[in-house]
């Protein structure tokens, strides 16, 4: 059935009024996911052969830092990682059933570059650890099968965000607030999270603990999924009452502040505006 689906897919994306701008499209997000990913694998042996001249051993600073990136992974995911968005109308004359459509979005979420692209740092440096650092194997492999459950962890909690502005808020708020209070030093993040995640390396049995958790996520993520692509809630048009927005000082820049109005408005009501607007202020800094 996956098999079909992508057949689908193919046909649509071929047959689109803007394939041309589809296919230039891909282009350059493949050149940036190549850039990425160099940046992920070279990240590897920063850490690795660099770790020495900060005085840390690389697993020490490894553990420092992952969960100063499982919150940018967050940011990154819910600002750059597109969410398939499947409609349902075409499916309506076929024998498909809703658990194939959840299940085939679930998976095209898991194979996107963003959710995957962790194993471009995690494979190579586990492997400095192993036959570089004579590190035990086995300890490492479960202490990264962990970290690599808490990334996907992130994925499913980017789809259920993206379907909430209120969580979403609340979430990114509560980040906001442990950031502030890391930089005017009244936590340290970064010792929070060596003590979290080098004590996870130490005791290794706690591993599962992610895991269990990455499971019991993915199956909320499903039925999460299942839940909106009833037909009725699928085909039925949203309505809501009209209301016009006027900034009326902006008004005395003519022409232009036509299009500030409008920009403004565009922002206020379309969450993919106000994402890029976010995104772009964040990438700033």
């Amino acid at each position: 059935m996956f098999i079909k689906f992508l057949q689908l897919e193919l046909k649509s994306f071929v047959r689109s009024p803007q394939f041309a701008a589809g296919i230039l499209m891909k282009i350059g997000m493949l050149f940036m996911y190549a850039y990425l990913a160099l940046i992920f694998v070279g990240g590897a042996f920063g850490v690795y052969f660099g770790a020495k001249k900060v005085g840390y051993e690389p697993m020490q600073l490894f553990s420092r830092i992952f969960l100063v990136y499982i919150a940018i992974d967050l940011l990154l995911k819910y600002f750059m990682q597109q969410l398939p968005a499947e409609n349902i109308k075409p499916f309506l004359t076929l024998k498909i059933s809703k658990n194939q459509v959840a299940g085939y979005t679930l998976v095209k979420i898991l194979v996107s570059f963003f959710s995957w692209v962790f194993l471009l740092f995690a494979i190579p440096f586990a492997a400095l650890l192993i036959f570089k650092g004579n590190l035990n194997a086995v300890t490492v492999l479960l202490y990264f099968a962990a970290c690599i459950s808490m990334v996907f962890i992130n994925t499913f909690v980017n789809t259920i965000i993206n379907k909430s502005d209120k969580l979403m808020y609340s979430l990114f708020g509560l980040m906001a607030i442990i950031g502030g209070l890391h930089y005017f030093e009244i936590i340290d993040v970064l010792t929070i999270s060596e003590r979290i995640f080098y004590g996870l390396y130490q005791n290794i049995g706690f591993f599962i603990i992610p895991i269990v958790v990455l499971l019991v996520l993915a199956v909320y993520t499903f039925s999460f999924i299942k839940k909106n692509l009833y037909l009725d809630r699928g085909l039925e048009m949203k309505k809501a009452a009209g209301k016009t927005e006027n900034i009326a000082f902006l008004n005395k820049y003519g022409t232009l502040g036509t299009f500030i109005n409008n920009d403004i408005r565009l922002i206020k009501r379309s969450k993919a505006a106000r994402s890029a607007l976010i995104g772009g202020v964040l990438f700033l800094f």
